[in-house]
């Protein structure tokens, strides 16, 4: 009997599995194999899904355990480098005579109704999916645009952000008085340049040392949750908000989800922050890029849609 050690990654709705084709049946299994001499279970998992999916990842909490032939230990991870579908495991050596692997991408929304193995941890994935899908949905704000209420509230944010744009430049202490007054709640030496715009300020919180160059724009119809010492740079957009992909209406309704940035995070020049977003401590957003989905922290992403270069 031998321990087993499985990775379940999920992108984009999506779950990473080995497609198998062997002595006439197709079946789908998470990536993972045995635990070698002096291997832990979580880096048998990591190790494994670079030798069958041509993927680093960080290993995160243990989904589950099952015994079978010993214990099969499945872990949530997060891609953070490497090529889909470059392994160079034992397992695709042309000599074995095992069936086909192939890493595919398989809809979340699916795994139940294909023959994948085991079939309990297929269902506590969907099933955990349901639970992050409900997560959002509960935490998603919808609201009337052009209602009387929500233009008195945004006037006064423009009002005090015009006031800030427009105040002395060496008047540092008017500056953090205007800041105070306009967002949620405010740090230690808060620093904002020129030309700073924001819907309604008051769902804004930032820590100490806050910082962010010029035309830096937060939509914050849901709150926008900064920590100590972040840095941002020139033309970032931070957008909780969002529409209807259903053209019916769209300009009439808006929905709103809540973005969370950690301590000593610096996000580089011309970067959008989308709605829902959790950017970990100590993380890099490279200039740039459009972030759609959390960034891990201690790492760098990049690009659009922004995705984990490198760890630091």
């Amino acid at each position: 009997m031998r321990d087993r050690g499985s990775i379940v990654l999920i992108d984009n709705n999506k779950v990473a599995l080995i497609k198998r084709i062997f002595n006439g049946k197709t079946y789908y299994v998470f990536p993972g194999g045995g635990i070698e001499h002096n291997e832990t279970p979580q880096v048998a998992a990591k190790r494994e899904a670079f030798e069958e999916l041509g993927l680093n990842v960080n290993v995160k909490n243990c989904l589950a355990t099952i015994p079978y032939n010993g214990i099969q230990y499945f872990f949530l991870g997060s891609i953070v480098g490497g090529v889909f579908g470059k392994g160079t495991g034992n397992e695709y050596k042309s000599d074995r005579n095992r069936g086909s692997y192939q890493p595919v991408w398989v809809d979340i929304n699916t795994l139940t109704k294909l023959d994948i193995r085991p079939k309990e941890i297929a269902e506590k994935v969907q099933s955990l999916s349901r639970e992050v899908m409900h997560l959002s949905e509960k935490e998603k704000i919808v609201y009337e645009r052009g209602t009387e209420e929500l233009k008195l509230k945004t006037t006064v944010a423009q009002k005090l952000a015009r006031e800030l744009n427009h105040c002395d430049l060496e008047d540092e202490e008017k500056k953090d008085e205007i800041i105070r007054e306009l967002f949620g709640s405010v740090g230690e030496k808060p620093s904002l340049e020129a030309n700073f715009q924001c819907d309604l300020g008051y769902n804004i919180h930032v820590g100490d040392n806050f910082y962010a160059g010029f035309n830096c724009t937060i939509l914050d119809m849901a709150e926008v949750q900064i920590g100590d010492n972040c840095m941002i740079g020139p033309n970032v957009g931070i957008y909780t908000a969002g529409h209807s992909l259903t053209p019916k209406d769209r300009n009439k309704s808006g929905y709103a989800i809540p973005i969370t940035i950690g301590d000593d995070v610096w996000i580089g020049g011309s970067c959008v922050i989308l709605a829902g977003v959790t950017i970990g401590d100590h993380s890099v957003v490279a200039a740039g890029s459009v972030v759609t989905k959390d960034v891990p922290p201690d790492t760098v992403v990049a690009g659009n849609p922004a995705r984990v270069i490198k760890s630091i």
